[in-house]
């Protein structure tokens, strides 16, 4: 079992934007992150921002992912949808990972200070995991004090926050096994929106087909060879 990580900065210089897939081998776990922008203007970007970690936690708080919105048309508008599929680039390692950590911050609501006055945002966001069969698995929050937890979704509170704020940060655990994660992100207000994901830590699984590692110099199973 090793300790891995995503870090952000894998995928691009700081300040570059996320495409819609990008793939990153973290040394033995290769994570497919897919970034879908649902609404017109959501955008995602490789940040240095100073952002909330918790006395202990081995999180950089210096390397995230900034996903951004420009602005709900009323009701729950879907901003985008972040996503994190994990396989095994190392023969020691299964496909699925466990025990997933992160931080999402500056999760609020109120007037923007970047856009127009009378412009208002509410940040609502629904983290899933799935297992490698497609089926749904626990996700477990610490939310700070100005963030609400209900199910796997987590809204912002009252008043505008900044990213070092620890009440509106929320620490999301999956204990997994987990093949896939999605962090769907909405509004539900006019105003532009952002919030920010941490480095994504999580620890290996073992390779449960004990043939997988016994592979020639081509990559073949040699039980497989047979087949050419």
């Amino acid at each position: 079992m090793a300790d891995l990580f995503l870090d952000w900065g894998a995928l691009g210089a700081l300040n570059s934007a996320v495409g819609p897939m990008s793939t990153v081998d973290t040394g033995g776990v290769t994570v497919n992150v897919g970034f879908n922008a649902v609404d017109e203007g959501a955008q995602a970007y490789v940040m240095g921002t100073d952002t909330y970690v918790a006395p202990g936690e081995d999180f950089d708080p210096n390397s995230v992912a900034k996903l951004l919105g420009l602005g709900g048309e009323g009701g729950t508008d879907t901003t985008s949808i972040t996503t994190l599929e994990f396989s095994s680039s190392d023969n020691l390692f299964g496909d699925d990972v466990q025990n997933v950590s992160f931080r999402i911050s500056d999760i609020d609501s109120g007037a923007d200070p970047y856009t127009a006055s009378g412009t208002s945002m509410l940040d609502v966001v629904t983290v899933r995991a799935y297992d490698a069969s497609g089926n749904l698995i626990g996700v477990n929050f610490t939310a700070g004090s100005a963030v609400t937890a209900a199910g796997d979704t987590l809204t912002g509170g009252p008043m505008n926050y900044e990213p070092t704020d620890g009440d509106a940060s929320v620490l999301v655990e999956i204990a997994g096994p987990v093949s896939r994660i999605e962090i769907e992100y909405a509004n539900e207000g006019d105003g532009a929106q952002r919030i920010y994901v941490s480095d994504v830590h999580f620890q290996t699984t073992d390779n449960c087909d004990p043939e997988d590692g016994d592979r020639d110099g081509d990559g073949w199973r040699r039980s497989d060879r047979h087949l050419l």
